[in-house]
């Protein structure tokens, strides 16, 4: 068996990569591991910027958000 994404995952991932490099320092390792590490404003950007694209909550139902994604579109985003 052959695993691929179709083509409009592969345009989505293409899509999410560009959006990460433009919104995230180069130098961004993640939110830390305490609380009172985290930079909330970034944090705070980034949510709004997610929002924007109807990529924040993919995962709710379609009455509550302006753009579905495929699971495959929420693996990537889980892991980019």
């Amino acid at each position: 068996m052959e695993f691929k994404f179709s083509p409009e995952d592969e345009e989505f991932r293409k899509q999410l990569r560009e959006f990460v490099q433009q919104e995230l320092p180069s130098d961004w390792e993640g939110g830390g591991r305490w609380p009172e590490e985290w930079n909330w404003e970034q944090t705070r950007q980034m949510r709004q910027s997610l929002a924007e694209k109807g990529w924040l909550t993919m995962h709710w139902p379609e009455s509550m958000v302006a753009r579905m994604l495929h699971r495959s579109g929420q693996l990537f985003i889980m892991k980019s």
